[in-house]
């Protein structure tokens, strides 16, 4: 699944890119530009399961959006969204064509939030659509077409352009003393959000330092009541 939602004048090039060396490499991809946040619930939310979710957008350690505002996610919601709308596989990559998508923060959190992914890609600092493209095209051709480890793929990126991007292999991940730290941060609810009598949807509400559970619903009355004071 590729979505789109940068609007930079060269992102239909990028995207159009990846999907046909995707194709090159037996892989069908389905390609969505989106406009509007009804866009983005509409592409994860066609029934079907995948393989590699490649997302450009404008994002940061917080969550991705648009040039022009319409579309704003926080990686929490990303994160509700894959997992409650089944829409990936148990051994997904999801690749990251933001600018600073390779941080830290934001593979603990995506990995925690998704048990499905296996494996989170991305930049680690600001780079053009040229590099961008580079970047993944190595990655795509090493793990789809040669079959090489994900984690030494995305190390001949570096090696052969100089670009440093990082890939997270969820089983080293887990073990990690700064991502159970991060896990710490967040409460996940099991929860039937589809009445089928199956608690395999989730709510995930961050955890204040003094430990008091905290959801966008306190985030928004807290923010009306400043405003009127």
């Amino acid at each position: 699944l590729i979505l789109g939602c940068s609007e930079l004048d060269s992102e239909e090039r990028e995207i159009n890119i990846i999907e046909t060396q995707a194709e090159l490499y037996g892989i069908e991809p389905i390609k969505y530009g989106l406009t509007s946040f009804d866009d983005l619930v509409e592409a994860l939310n066609l029934g079907i399961q995948f393989d590699f979710i490649y997302l450009s957008a404008h994002g940061d350690e917080i969550g991705f959006s648009d040039q022009s505002g319409n579309i704003d996610v926080s990686l929490k919601e990303f994160g509700e969204m894959l997992h409650n709308n089944n829409c990936l596989t148990k051994n997904s990559y999801l690749l990251l064509s933001c600018c600073r998508s390779g941080l830290n923060d934001v593979a603990f959190d995506l990995i925690n939030f998704c048990p499905g992914i296996q494996f989170v890609c991305g930049p680690r600092l600001s780079l053009s659509t040229e590099e961008i493209v580079m970047g993944f095209s190595i990655f795509l051709y090493n793990i789809a077409y040669k079959d090489i480890d994900p984690v030494i793929a995305c190390d001949k990126i570096r090696n052969s352009t100089d670009l440093r991007f990082i890939c997270f292999d969820r089983l080293e991940v887990v073990t990690e003393t700064a991502f159970l730290l991060r896990t710490q941060k967040y409460e996940i609810l099991e929860v039937d959000l589809d009445g089928d009598g199956m608690k395999d949807e989730i709510i995930i509400n961050k955890i204040k330092e003094d430990g008091v559970v905290y959801n966008d619903e306190d985030a928004l009355e807290q923010r009306e009541s400043s405003l009127t004071e």
